[in-house]
């Protein structure tokens, strides 16, 4: 009896294992495309509901809505009227530079609302006058590339100033 394996059947298994490799290589592929997208939605998401529960806040304890902001148009900018700590009344700014999307009160730091990895391609406030107090309508797209995936995300809402009543 021979021992070893012949030349065709030598083919069969290098075949066979050929065949496995590429089917396990493309699973691991798959998963690679799928924590892509899975990692932009989480980066669009983080920012949107980072960005407006701070806009959020801030905009309900304000007392008005300072003549000085951009309102209707890309890129927005909204002035509101708080009181800092000691109760004195100052200015807090919401803005886009560089793509990013940031806060100031007063004359402090500036305060970025976004990822780094994330890119505010538009903000847009829109004022509106209601019986006894006002509301602001933010309205921001935001977009991130991670690997070969772009992820673009609308996200609004309506806040009512509640300082001012």
């Amino acid at each position: 009896m021979k021992k070893g394996f012949t030349l065709v059947e030598s083919i069969i298994y290098v075949a066979i294992l050929t065949i496995f490799s590429v089917l396990i290589l493309n699973v691991i592929l798959l998963f690679g495309k799928s924590w892509s997208v899975v990692k932009a939605n989480k980066n669009v998401n983080v920012s949107a509901m980072t960005a407006l529960e701070r806009m959020t806040r801030d905009i309900r304890s304000a007392t008005s809505v300072a003549g000085s902001s951009v309102l209707s148009t890309t890129p927005g900018t909204l002035d509101i009227n708080v009181k800092d700590q000691s109760g004195a009344s100052v200015v807090q700014s919401f803005y886009i530079s560089n793509g990013k999307l940031f806060t100031r009160v007063g004359s402090g730091a500036e305060e970025q609302l976004t990822l780094s990895s994330v890119t505010v391609q538009s903000l847009t406030f829109y004022k509106t006058l209601l019986i006894n107090a006002e509301a602001v309508k933010i309205v921001i797209v935001l977009t991130t590339v991670e690997g070969d995936k772009t992820e673009t995300r609308t996200v609004e809402t309506t806040t009512t100033l509640r300082g001012g009543y």
